[in-house]
């Protein structure tokens, strides 16, 4: 039987019922019974987790992780600037989270969600993780298209499917296009950052 969540707490990751998770989801509440509907409807909270982030002057970004059910165990928002961490992508932040957690020892059965795809830094993350499956809506090619993006972020433009493709054991890796809605969080962002 796993054990209870250890006290420590970071900063940008919460568990269902706590103020970053709260007006997210419920604890215990599942998604769509269609698996594309799932995978859309964990999206669409990445989204409100990445406005989220953006809200208290972070980039906008969030993740968030599911159990096989699709039960949302952790939510995630990059904290690179609050934290002036430049490791403190969402995904990162989730990784770290989930491995310090009860589910460490069944992370080969969770899904990470997450609004972009993760950067070769996270996809080591997510890797070493064990982490079984990862969703992701907006592509790193089209996240360094937007204007001002590539001239604020440090970008290494290799799909996070190429960076795995190699590895054993490595997560299942689905991209999901979710067209305006996963540019949204971005738009206005990076061009105020120019």
């Amino acid at each position: 039987m796993p054990g209870p969540l250890r006290a420590r707490r970071r900063r940008g990751v919460a568990v269902p019922g706590t103020a970053l998770g709260a007006d997210l989801h419920e604890a215990g509440v599942r998604s769509a019974d269609d698996p594309v509907d799932e995978d859309r409807t964990l999206l669409l909270h990445t989204f409100d987790l990445a406005r989220s982030a953006r809200a208290q002057g972070d980039r906008p970004f969030g993740a968030l992780l599911t159990d096989a059910d699709g039960a949302i165990l952790l939510t995630a928002i990059n904290t690179e600037i609050t934290e002036r961490d430049v490791t403190a992508h969402a995904e990162t932040n989730l990784v770290r989270a989930a491995s310090d957690s009860r589910w460490a020892s069944t992370l080969d059965s969770t899904t990470m969600y997450t609004s972009t795809e993760p950067c070769l830094m996270c996809a080591g993350a997510i890797y070493l993780s064990g982490i079984g499956r990862v969703v992701y809506a907006l592509q790193s090619r089209d996240l360094a298209a937007l204007p001002g993006a590539s001239d604020t972020v440090r970008m290494v433009p290799v799909p996070i499917a190429q960076a795995l493709a190699t590895g054993d054991g490595r997560p299942q890796i689905r991209h999901h296009p979710m067209g305006h809605a996963a540019f949204d969080p971005h738009l206005e962002y990076w061009k105020a950052q120019r």
